[in-house]
């Protein structure tokens, strides 16, 4: 008691007064000392120039106080206080009361916690001495498991405090890309977005509401936003062009093939019209017939199918290996094999009319054509 404390080169020494208690973990007010604005002991221009200090000012209201009521007179206090201030440079600031039980954060994204805790308005230390991480922060940190992270101590952009939990590993950034390290914490100061989530219904209405209060809020702003699904939808938009693409040439590959696979069949059933009738004239049937019809184009396709295994197979994995997440190719050999399958059913689609017609034709005028 009574020593002398220098606390800035600019401002006086300051008298230690009183000795207090810790402040508790769970208030934010988590100071180690308490010393007044206009008592010198500081910096000796804040008593001229207090607002461009990222400085809380927190008051206790009496019983019955209007909040709202209270608010309205902030602009004339402003005025008063900062006004040539805001002219001279151009600015505007605005201030407003914010009820402690509501600094908090609710998330919307619906993120597991492994270990700990999520952020509580139950503990006042969490808006600015509180930190959640993922797995992958863990790893990185070098912690045995996410229960160990828990109470460990944390520096970052100058804030330190405690982490009180860890989140699964969740995808933030595109499939592409590895799930790197990632922290969360509550700045007040430093928040340039903010989450909302909102019905599908009357999204117009929903949207005027929001725009309208945060021109109440912070006129100075202007107020812009976008849809979560419209981001995932820009990461993904070229490789959902790419699909897209894909299926409509392979589509018209499909389409050409089947044409000239129905022209082949065509030519080749006319030029052996006459061995078809001496055929049935024998006793042959028409399954008979349409496996002998058949039989050579099946040969092509096959032959096709082993041309092209290799080549799309290498195209593929060129593809998937620019996914940090992918599957393996070579236990994705079904693919291969369902494309083979799918190739000999189309073209035994296109080809058995003609094989049918042919085999179920008149073998009399089969001959007699002849």
């Amino acid at each position: 008691m009574g020593q002398h404390l220098l606390l800035t080169d600019q401002g006086n020494p300051a008298t230690v007064t009183g000795v207090m208690k810790d402040m508790p973990e769970n208030t934010e007010l988590k100071e180690d000392m308490l010393v007044a604005m206009y008592s010198g002991a500081g910096d000796s221009s804040r008593d001229q120039n207090w607002g461009g200090f990222g400085d809380f000012s927190y008051f206790l209201l009496k019983p019955n106080t209007n909040a709202h009521a209270l608010e309205k007179k902030f602009p004339a206090f402003l005025e008063n206080h900062v006004g040539k201030m805001m002219k001279e440079d151009n600015q505007t600031y605005v201030y407003r009361l914010e009820p402690l039980k509501d600094v908090y954060l609710k998330t919307t994204y619906q993120m597991k916690l492994v270990a700990g805790r999520a952020f509580s308005r139950a503990f006042g230390a969490d808006t600015t001495q509180a930190m959640i991480i993922n797995e992958a922060a863990v790893r990185m940190l070098g912690y045995h498991s996410p229960q160990d992270a828990i109470g460990r101590d944390f520096s970052q952009w100058g804030r330190k405090g405690k982490i009180i939990g860890v989140v699964n590993d969740f995808h933030y950034q595109s499939l592409q890309q590895v799930i790197r390290p990632f922290s969360m914490r509550i700045e007040p100061d430093g928040c340039d977005q903010i989450s909302v989530k909102v019905s599908p219904t009357d999204l117009k209405r929903t949207i005027a509401g929001i725009e309208q209060s945060w021109q109440a809020i912070i006129p100075y702003r202007p107020f812009s936003y976008f849809f979560v699904d419209e981001m995932f939808d820009r990461q993904y938009r070229t490789e959902d062009r790419f699909g897209r693409l894909f299926q409509y040439f392979a589509a018209l590959a499909i389409f050409i093939s089947c044409l000239g696979l129905l022209g082949l069949a065509s030519y080749s059933t006319l030029q052996r019209t006459k061995e078809i009738g001496v055929r049935k004239v024998l006793g042959a049937s028409v399954s008979g017939i349409v496996g002998l019809l058949s039989k050579e184009f099946l040969l092509l396709v096959g032959i096709a199918f082993v041309a092209a295994t290799p080549v799309s197979f290498f195209l593929m994995k060129r593809w998937v290996d620019g996914f940090a997440y992918r599957i393996d190719i070579f236990s994705a050999w079904w693919i291969f094999a369902a494309g083979g399958l799918a190739a000999v059913v189309i073209a035994m689609l296109t080809i058995s009319l003609q094989s049918i017609r042919a085999a179920l034709a008149n073998s009399v005028k089969s001959l007699r054509s002849e």
